[in-house]
């Protein structure tokens, strides 16, 4: 009877144990078609997503594009207006020059100019004077006359 009993009993307890790893399977299971469903809609959102990461990805690289496109037009224009600029600093020391040499060629005109004034100012005053004396002389030669023809008349 042990033996029956002993059967029994590890009969019941095979029964539980199939009845415990039934029931771990059946959750086992439940959480893998969970697991599956989960894979099923992060695969749907990865789709959708990478979508949209292609197009964000695509709308980037038109920028980049654009950007180096218009950064080498960009370019070419800095490189023109180094030039311009080069060239007005060349234009603005020329003209600098000009106007200092202009400017000493005035001022030694200007200087000349004076001398000649002065000149022209201490003859002038020379020649009034010898002209002046010689009015004088005329007039002191005439009053010389007129008295002359004075002291005849009478």
């Amino acid at each position: 009877m042990i033996i029956q009993i002993s059967a029994a009993v590890l009969t019941i307890a095979v029964v539980v144990l199939i009845v415990a790893l039934v029931r771990t399977l059946k959750e086992a299971r439940a959480a893998l078609n969970k697991i599956g469903m989960l894979t099923d809609e992060t695969r749907i959102q990865l789709n959708a997503l990478s979508g949209e990461v292609k197009e964000t990805i695509q709308g980037v690289n038109d920028v980049t594009y654009d950007i180096k496109t218009k950064m080498a037009e960009l370019h070419s224009a800095f490189q023109t207006i180094g030039e311009i600029g080069r060239m007005a600093a060349g234009t603005t020391l020329t003209i600098r020059q000009t106007a200092a040499s202009v400017s000493r060629t005035l001022r030694h005109k200007l200087d000349e100019q004076k001398e000649t004034a002065a000149a022209t100012q201490s003859s002038l005053a020379a020649w009034l004077l010898t002209a002046g004396k010689f009015v004088q002389r005329l007039n002191g030669f005439r009053r010389s006359k007129d008295s002359k023809r004075l002291t005849a008349r009478t």
